[in-house]
């Protein structure tokens, strides 16, 4: 629910759109009133310190925490769509002419400040995905819009023009924050795990279960030394499970100290550090028996920092051993051996040239849909032990193919930067590494 100005200048709203996700189906969202003296404790709490704050259901009602959030906005110094603009958002609203109201929109949203901006992206991320559980939730476009057109645009909201600029930014999200549907759609598939496990979990009272959370065990720093077991709601970020164990532990964070939340594979050998916001709920429903959530400070942190610290070119390239682990038709088997390949890692693809001089790609991934992991199988025998794993997600298939890719030292340095970054931008909108991407991903704690 609150803003905040990161180390790159950007902003994010957290917590109180978290909570209403939670509530997804709560009938009236939004419309509801909360209670006021818990609406105005929560909202002191966010401006004090909004990063150290954890809603959770048992503590927090959805109405509370959705008033605090209108109640932000409406306060929000300039209004969210500035003072200078907010007469030209609202005369965007009368344009006839869908195509042209579009790009008027657009025009508007690139000239708001950076804040402003991932702010109002955030949020009409989050009152999209409220609007797509209508059925249950009965806040369709139009009636989210009523609400939030005064409250954003800090109006008496007389007239519909405010709401109808929300109502336009909401039906026309996808095209006007140039949102890939694949990123919206795997987003909503995320909220639904949540709601469904959720569901499940109040229905049945089971062994592993208390109170609509699931009882997760979490390693800190070595594994099977530092079990502890933590209850994990739907809305449970990386960064907040890594405080609650760091909490447990009374182990105070300090300023360089990149703790952070990873998956650990031992059967394939292989790990990732989870993006700070990652839910871990649909995470931990994703996971096989072998793979478990382990809280470790990430020392390789500092050195991607200053590696990327006034290098504004996101585009990297070099060669790499590369294994492709697609299945060989009919036999059950495993293409075999490493070979060395051409890769270049732009914006949004990561290219596979069979040589530095080939004009087109044998292979091309979107970068949103890899998911990067560190290690490779010691079976596979890859050639050192500077080792990717990527795992690709497609509409086709949910593991469309596994590509290992086993790095020589000389191009440790770019591809631990380039490759192994990406794995925390996979569906965070940072596709790509930069200077912005990075400031991002490195606040873990």
């Amino acid at each position: 629910m609150s803003v905040w100005k990161g180390r790159d200048g950007g902003s994010e709203v957290g917590g109180g759109l978290g909570e209403g996700e939670m509530g997804l189906t709560s009938e009236g969202i939004y419309r509801k009133s909360g209670v006021n003296s818990r609406v105005s404790a929560l909202l002191f709490k966010f401006r004090s310190n909004a990063r150290s704050i954890c809603l959770r259901e048992e503590d927090n009602v959805v109405d509370d925490v959705s008033n605090a959030l209108k109640r932000f906005f409406r306060e929000l110094e300039e209004g969210l769509f500035t003072q200078e603009e907010s007469k030209s958002w609202l005369q965007a609203s009368s344009i006839q002419d869908k195509d042209a109201k579009i790009s008027q929109y657009q025009l508007l949203l690139a000239r708001l400040p950076r804040v402003n901006k991932a702010t109002l992206e955030a949020l009409i991320n989050h009152l999209y995905c409220v609007q797509c559980h209508a059925l249950n939730n009965q806040m369709n476009i139009h009636n989210l819009a009523i609400v939030f057109g005064p409250t954003l645009f800090q109006t008496d909201g007389k007239d519909y023009t405010a709401g109808q600029v929300v109502e336009d930014l909401i039906e026309h999200y996808t095209v006007i924050f140039e949102v890939n549907p694949t990123q919206i759609d795997k987003q909503l598939k995320e909220i639904e795990v949540i709601i469904r496990l959720r569901e499940t979990l109040n229905n049945k009272s089971t062994g592993n279960t208390q109170g609509g959370h699931i009882i997760c065990t979490v390693y800190l720093e070595e594994r099977c030394l530092t079990e502890h077991h933590v209850k994990i709601p739907g809305s449970m970020t990386a960064a907040e499970l890594t405080w609650e164990v760091l909490d447990i532990r009374k182990i105070p964070a300090k300023d360089k100290d990149y703790w952070s939340c990873w998956e650990i594979n031992e059967k394939e050998e292989m790990e990732r550090p989870l993006h700070y916001s990652e839910r871990v709920l649909p995470i931990l429903h994703s996971f096989g028996t072998d793979s478990k959530l382990l809280i470790k400070k990430n020392v390789a942190m500092e050195t991607m920092i200053s590696y990327l610290a006034g290098r504004p070119d996101s585009s990297k390239h070099g060669k790499m051993k590369f294994r492709d682990g697609k299945n060989i038709p009919g036999l059950g088997l495993f293409s075999s051996g490493f070979h060395e390949k051409y890769f270049t890692l732009a914006a949004n693809s990561l290219r596979m040239y069979k040589e530095v001089t080939s004009n087109r790609p044998d292979q091309e991934w979107a970068v949103k849909n890899l998911t990067v992991y560190l290690g490779i199988k010691k079976r596979l025998r890859p050639a050192t032990c500077w080792g990717l794993t990527l795992v690709c997600e497609s509409k086709k298939e949910k593991h469309e193919k596994q590509q290992c890719c086993c790095v020589r030292r000389r191009l440790v340095c770019v591809t631990s930067v380039c490759v192994f970054d990406v794995s925390w931008c996979v569906c965070r909108q940072l596709v790509c590494v930069t200077s912005v991407g990075v400031c991002d991903v490195s606040w873990c704690v």
